[in-house]
């Protein structure tokens, strides 16, 4: 066993303990964990010992045996930290959708669960493990909005700022599948896509350093300039696994606007592909209707008319209507009447 890390001996004051219990069976782990061992007091450099190096994983009777020799506490690395974190977040959002439950229950489950997975992406980055439980919240999101269409005027759009990355990305697929369904669209296919592109869209933000990232006011030319390479850099986090070609082209394109003005590479009117037109409306919408450290949250009719206002000639027109016709399926209120009375 070894006791330190490079040239520099480990002490249980410079590690973080985690609770054996967090550790599920059968699950991967990709981090190291030490344990302490000996029962010195005070406990010396010598008591730390690697238990067990990444990649590694539990079977059932470990846990028993583990409390049995009186080891009730792991201890990571804190350059590991993420990665326990991220592992968390993963097993967290194994569990399934409740295909009994409200409209609202189910929205509500799909937003918690898809965005702990996209905290998961963000930190470990895209394998096929990952791609496949992904594709398992673009199922229910599906499922969904095909029982019933109005599901999509539950999204929840107060969320905590460290996490809106991760719900932005769930909320943008939702909406994107209403669209899509809103426009006639009825192959399971084409909508899956849908959801996964809108779930994917923004995955090249995990190479983009956060002080850009999270910043409270507007970006720097430099800034804008890190920002505007996370299109490319979804494509290549992708472009080694089998996601869809729509999906790949949503990625890389759900920036570029139909007056040429947009990026990655300026493309205008129809060499944008429909997709990412649609995806991008949905993008924009969520991102106006959601509060964040420098804008209010508006309204659904606020945001629409800034949209309309400040952004037609360089959106889809058809994909906004889409939109309103997705917020309004068999909706009769006063506000859903006020989102009707848009036109364009």
């Amino acid at each position: 066993m070894n006791n330190s890390v490079g040239s520099f001996e480990l002490r249980e004051e410079d590690l973080i303990a985690i609770p054996v219990e967090s550790l599920k069976a059968n699950t991967p782990i990709n981090f190291d964990l030490y344990a302490s061992v000996g029962g010195g007091q005070p406990k010396r450099a010598k008591d730390i010992v690697l238990f067990a190096s990444a990649p590694s994983s539990w079977n059932n009777a470990e846990p028993a045996m583990l409390k049995k020799c009186g080891i009730s506490s792991f201890f990571i690395r804190p350059d590991e930290h993420s990665r326990y974190k991220s592992y968390l977040a993963f097993n967290s959002s194994q569990r399934s959708v409740d295909p009994n439950g409200t409209p609202e229950f189910r929205i509500s489950q799909i937003q918690d669960i898809g965005a702990h997975l996209m905290e998961v992406c963000f930190h470990t980055g895209m394998d096929n493990l990952v791609l496949g439980r992904l594709q398992t919240v673009a199922d229910d999101i599906v499922t969904c909005l095909t029982d019933d269409p109005r599901a999509v005027l539950h999204i929840q759009n107060l969320v905590d700022h460290d996490m809106y990355t991760y719900f932005h990305s769930t909320g943008v697929g939702i909406l994107s599948v209403a669209m899509a369904k809103a426009m006639g669209e009825t192959n399971a296919e084409v909508l899956r896509g849908f959801a996964l592109g809108g779930l994917l869209h923004d995955i090249g933000k995990r190479e983009t350093p956060l002080h850009v990232l999270n910043k409270n006011g507007p970006l720097l030319d430099s800034e804008w300039d890190m920002m505007k390479k996370h299109p490319e850099d979804g494509f290549n986090a992708v472009k080694s696994l089998e996601v869809p070609q729509m999906v790949r082209d949503i990625i890389l394109s759900h920036h570029e606007k139909r007056d040429g003005t947009g990026y990655p590479h300026r493309l205008s009117a129809n060499e944008i592909p429909l997709p990412a037109q649609l995806v991008s409306i949905a993008d924009i919408f969520n991102a106006l209707t959601t509060t964040r450290s420098y804008h209010r949250k508006r309204s659904r009719f606020e945001a629409l008319m800034l949209m309309k206002q400040d952004m037609l000639g360089k959106i889809w027109s058809e994909g906004f209507k889409a939109l309103i016709a997705a917020l309004t399926e068999g909706e009769n209120s006063s506000d859903g009447a006020e989102l009707k009375s848009i036109t364009v």
